[in-house]
């Protein structure tokens, strides 16, 4: 099976590229002493003064 050495350049390209992001995929797949558990929530609402109170020009 002879393929050109173009398309083999392509094919580890492509597999160079891929790498990184099944990184990503185990970091956040595989996560140690973590627990699933109900957190309470709360809503919080602030009034906010934009610019400091200063009248908008």
């Amino acid at each position: 099976m002879n393929t050109p050495p173009r398309s083999i350049r392509k094919r580890l390209l492509l597999a160079l590229a891929t790498l990184p992001f099944l990184g990503v995929v185990a970091a956040f797949g595989i996560a140690p002493d973590t627990a699933i558990e109900s957190i309470p929530r709360e809503t919080v609402v602030e009034n906010v003064d934009p610019a400091g109170g200063q009248p908008y020009r």
